[in-house]
């Protein structure tokens, strides 16, 4: 039962606004045993239950002669669309769904679920958004459908919607649990509404096997294009195998205090000149071009150590007028004047390829300055073995960005992530003939670069492509593959 016990208050809290404040406090207490009691008597009833699917009486197939369920031999459907910050049952999600990730969308989870009620051998048909084939968020929905089964069927209709009332692409996913040797039917191709939707899939259909599925992502590449990405990978160790250090531009947590422009940065060291100390060139990502970069921004290279409010006393007044917002910021060094904590301040120094992060073109330059960046671009120091020119070409070349596109996730809005965990599965070919040949080419548009950034380096540029196909080995049918498909 439920009780509610009342207490006589002492005569000082007797107050008029007193006794109205218990009066609604009282009130609500009354509504939340109200409400209590009501779901209490919809359970006892049954009534709670009453709009709920109960597969025992509607689908008795499903179960065994002792009641076990067994699952379905079909499940079709069009699961609902619910965007990741929409779902409020997150935690729930998380601790009973394989394929959890906290952007995903609720469509994943369903798949999940249907996977999971349909018998041994059964089918999953679902038509739904195309977003888990390549987003980063759907790999582990892609990892939950390799270890249950294959796709009898996925049919990409790549730029196609064909639901009026909502904004996706759409793909129709036929799967078949516990099976691992079929060859998939696939499709991946933009869709007229006009066409005949069985001549559209015969026309552009091709094969896949298990193998096919097993890639981090799956941008549903061609046969042909797979073959040629594994001729690829097969020519070289990765620069992860050859312990390249590859690291993301300083996150400084307050940009409009730590990042100057060149007026700025005069004026500090006109004031005091042992500013210079700390004062140190510094690229975004939009500064980054192929073969060149332009530098305009500064650092304040305060890292933990630099007592700035002694030694550099310019500079602490400049920083002590943005405030106690910035003062007590989560992302600082040991005080407050200080950068956050960085491990490789010092690779700066070295000779290193930087590039940009979110480009269509891959946009690689070397760097051998002492020149910092920002988080919005990416840099490595080559392996002590690999020739820094030739390296430089060769990331720059149509065939690597010809490979990213097999292996990586796209950003969600179509535009390629040259991020570390893709640009260190490159396989590197070496051959000391054509790998200086390349390097030869590098420091001719280099030094073009450096007379105007704006050089038309194209007929060079062409050059390194054609000795990157040499090196891995491509057929003049391949090339034709490659060349067709980067246009």
């Amino acid at each position: 039962g439920i009780g509610l016990m009342m207490f006589e208050p002492k005569e000082e809290y007797g107050t008029k606004e007193n006794k109205k404040k218990r009066g609604k406090k009282i009130a609500k207490i009354a509504q939340e045993i109200e409400a209590l009691t009501q779901k209490m008597e919809a359970i006892k009833s049954n009534k709670i239950y009453e709009k709920a699917f109960e597969w025992r009486f509607e689908f008795p197939e499903v179960l065994n002669d002792d009641g076990d369920f067994v699952g379905f031999d079909v499940v079709i459907g069009n699961p609902p669309y619910i965007s990741h910050d929409q779902i409020p049952f997150k935690n729930f999600i998380k601790l009973n769904f394989e394929s959890y990730e906290p952007f995903a969308d609720t469509f994943c989870y369903f798949f999940e679920l249907g996977a999971n009620v349909i018998k041994q051998n059964g089918l999953l048909n679902f038509i739904t958004s195309n977003s888990f084939l390549k987003a980063e968020y759907g790999k582990p929905l892609r990892d939950f459908f390799n270890k249950n089964g294959q796709f009898v069927q996925l049919i990409n209709l790549e730029s196609t919607q064909i639901f009026e009332d909502a904004i996706v692409n759409t793909v129709i996913a036929n799967f078949q649990k516990n099976q691992f040797d079929l060859l998939s039917v696939v499709v991946n191709k933009k869709y007229n509404l006009d066409e005949n939707f069985l001549s559209f899939i015969e026309c552009n259909k091709f094969l896949y096997s298990f193998e096919d599925f097993s890639r981090n992502n799956w941008n549903l590449s061609s046969p042909d294009f797979l073959r040629i990405g594994r001729k690829i990978k097969s020519q070289g160790k990765t620069l992860e195998e050859y312990d390249t250090k590859i690291k993301l531009g300083i996150a400084t947590g307050f940009n409009e205090a730590f990042v100057l422009n060149k007026e700025t940065a005069d004026d500090f060291i006109l004031k005091d000149s042992k500013n210079k100390e700390i004062i140190k060139p510094l690229l975004r990502g939009r500064d980054i071009e192929r073969y060149s970069y332009s530098q305009e921004k500064y650092i304040l290279l305060t890292k933990n150590g630099v007592d700035v409010q002694n030694d550099y006393p310019v500079i602490f007044n400049y920083l002590n007028f943005f405030g106690d917002k910035f003062k007590k910021r989560g992302a600082k060094g040991q005080h407050w004047t200080n950068l956050r904590a960085c491990s490789f301040f010092n690779d700066f120094k070295e000779s290193k390829i930087i590039w940009i992060e979110l480009t269509d073109r891959n946009r690689f330059t070397l760097c051998e300055d002492e020149i910092y960046l920002l988080n919005s671009a990416y840099f490595l120091i080559p392996p002590k073995n690999i020739n820094k020119y030739f390296l430089t070409g060769l990331l720059n070349s149509l065939l690597i960005q010809f490979y990213l596109k097999l292996i990586a996730n796209t950003s969600g809005v179509g535009t390629t992530r040259w991020i570390n965990i893709y640009v260190k599965e490159f396989p590197i070919a070496l051959n000391q003939k054509i790998n200086k040949l390349i390097a030869s080419k590098v420091t001719q548009i280099r030094t073009l670069k450096k007379i105007d950034s704006k050089a038309d380096t194209s007929i060079l540029e062409t050059k390194i492509d054609q000795l990157v196909y040499q090196l891995y080995g491509l057929t003049k049918a391949e090339i034709k593959i490659v060349e067709e498909n980067m246009k």
